[in-house]
């Protein structure tokens, strides 16, 4: 097996990420366009979604350990069984997890809390990264919006996650905001 040279190992590296990054950038436009033209079916399944965001929370995990960032779980519930779809919420959980990360310091904490009331049930992801200027706010869950708070390792960002989070979360009949 022949050795390759260091810059040929970047380069080549460098290809790869961005490979991976136009690839994400084209599943979310067309995410998008299924959602804005209301192609996507969400099937809704009993299940648990303590286990559901457990099993989030433990993929995430691997992509925090990079940063030392440790996701914590907090519920009073150790089941909660009703109908979503897994796998649309999945890419909610994902990218509001994945957001946290970014925007969290090295050896910080992030906490996923989720608390059950008579009619609805509240997950919150909550970092401790710089926050976001309160006029942004409201331009938050548009499509390509992003804000003047950077990553704080030089991640990458399409703005279009939390758009793509907010449809989904209003066709499971649910509400997404944000506090600062």
């Amino acid at each position: 097996m022949l050795e390759t040279e260091p810059e040929t190992k970047e380069i080549v590296g460098y290809i790869k990420e961005l490979s991976t990054n136009s690839l994400h950038i084209l599943d979310n436009v067309l995410d998008v366009s299924k959602i804005e033209s209301g192609i996507v079916n969400i099937i809704k399944q009993e299940q648990d979604y303590i286990a559901f965001l457990k099993k989030n929370i433990f993929y995430n995990q691997l992509v925090a350990n990079k940063k030392e960032i440790k996701i914590q779980f907090e519920s009073e519930e150790s089941n909660l069984i009703f109908a979503f779809d897994e796998n649309h919420l999945s890419e909610v959980a994902n990218n509001l997890l994945t957001n946290a990360i970014k925007f969290s310091d090295r050896n910080s904490n992030i906490k996923v809390k989720t608390v059950k009331n008579s009619t609805s049930v509240l997950t919150e992801i909550i970092d401790n990264g710089k926050g976001i200027a309160e006029v942004e706010q409201s331009k938050l869950f548009n499509y390509f919006q992003k804000t003047s708070t950077l990553p704080t390792d030089g991640e990458s960002s399409t703005g279009l996650g939390l758009a793509i989070s907010k449809k989904i979360i209003t066709q499971h009949n649910g509400t997404i905001g944000v506090k600062s």
